[in-house]
């Protein structure tokens, strides 16, 4: 049918909470054919992928329809009433969340199934996976639910909102192997849980198509011998448009896995060059894989913003120590001086919460964050995030710690 210079209809449905109308709208010069749907709402709502996965091909006649219309409405064309009810009844289903248990078995089935999968192992022994459980499980919460409000996990830091102190630690392999574009996946999936990703090495061919996502965006650097590549390098993640910069002090040796050595090229950091470092950019500089006070001051001197206390995913030495085994002193050593971030086999949200008490102010996911891309995509990605944050904020609430800048070390017992 052709319609031209009228509203031809109107079909009102719930979609997620919210109306969906479908109309033809007033559209001159030219007549269209078929029905339109009107996908405002599904934009505002964040579900115009879903509409798109549903309906592949269409997003090439998604476009504006008559300037004129309120709020810049987008309109889709289908060819019949029955297509179009198709669609309605289809994004009217509520989508299925998954929780942490079935992520994490469906991201560990998948990566046991690939050559690639080899890099979620650890260093030599094995060592540091069989102490990070060890470590969490000596902490039990002290329970102080009488009063107590409910828990707001929103946070800033370093010029940021976040809605979550979970975010993503410092990968990027093997991000790239597991879809074409799965670090993009990875960055729709995080922005939509209102956090933080961070990438590593490789830098990505992609960076500054993932900081124009709107993601808040950390990349890193390594120590290269070649000193002159890493300064390019520093100088293509200022250009990608990031939100901080990183630099690993860990990977003065490379990594390793199992037996496997990785990133020969790479020589220790001096304190005089993470202040140069600094002095060159424009941005918070961030220095990877702290474990001890002796280097957490250097880098304060320095002048670095934040610290991220870390055993690199079990990715560098043996028999490191868990982050929590050496927060104290540090947490000590810097007085306040510069934030901390921590990361390290942290899988659910009472892993978060005892990261926060012993004085972090965000904590990474490494591993958690692959298996949900691997289950799930994007929306797996988002799920990982807003499963650990429900569980941070059942527990926060329980314990008396209403806003993250409230939780204290009194809150966990040591066994």
């Amino acid at each position: 049918m052709a319609v031209c210079g009228r509203i031809f209809g109107i079909v009102s449905r719930q979609c997620n909470g919210k109306q969906v109308v479908v109309t033809i709208p007033n559209i001159r010069p030219r007549p269209i054919q078929g029905l339109c749907i009107n996908i405002t709402p599904l934009i505002k709502s964040h579900d115009l992928r879903q509409f798109y996965k549903l309906f592949p091909g269409h997003d090439t006649e998604c476009r504006q329809v008559n300037g004129k219309l309120k709020e810049a409405e987008t309109a889709a064309i289908f060819s019949n009433r029955s297509q179009l009810e198709e669609i309605l009844n289809k994004t009217h289903k509520k989508e299925h969340r998954m929780e942490l248990t079935e992520i994490y078995d469906k991201g560990d089935a998948f990566f046991r199934d690939k050559d690639y999968g080899r890099l979620l192992n650890y260093v030599e022994t094995g060592f540091i996976k069989k102490n990070d459980r060890r470590i969490f499980d000596r902490f039990t919460f002290r329970q102080k639910c009488i009063d107590a409000e409910e828990a707001n996990t929103a946070c800033s830091i370093l010029g940021i909102d976040l809605k979550t102190p979970v975010i993503m630690s410092s990968m990027t392999m093997p991000i790239p192997a597991i879809a074409d574009d799965a670090l993009m996946q990875s960055a729709r999936g995080l922005k939509a849980a209102g956090s933080l990703m961070w990438t590593g090495t490789p830098i990505p061919g992609n960076l500054k198509e993932l900081a124009n996502s709107g993601v808040p965006l950390a990349a890193n650097v390594k120590p290269l011998k070649n000193r002159d590549k890493m300064y390019a390098d520093i100088e293509n993640i200022l250009a990608a448009g990031v939100t901080w910069i990183g630099v690993e002090v860990d990977s003065g040796q490379g990594t390793k896995v199992v037996d496997q050595e990785m990133g020969f090229d790479c020589t220790p950091f001096t304190a005089r060059e993470i202040e140069q470092i600094k002095n060159k950019v424009n941005l918070p500089l961030v220095c990877k894989g702290v474990l001890s006070q002796e280097d957490a001051v250097k880098c304060v001197d320095a002048g670095a913003d934040a610290i991220v206390i870390s055993s690199h995913g079990g990715h560098t030495l043996d028999y490191l120590p868990h982050p929590l085994q050496v927060m104290d002193e540090i947490v000590s050593a810097v007085e306040g001086r510069i934030e901390i971030i921590v990361d390290g086999g942290f899988r659910r949200g009472s892993d978060v919460l005892k990261g926060l008490a012993f004085g972090a102010s965000l904590v990474g996911l490494g591993r958690p964050i692959l298996y949900g891309l691997a289950a799930g995509g994007d929306s797996g990605v988002t799920d990982v995030i807003n499963g650990i944050t429900r569980e941070l904020s059942r527990l926060m609430t329980m314990v008396g710690a209403s806003d993250p800048g409230r939780i204290h070390r009194d809150i966990l017992v040591v066994d």
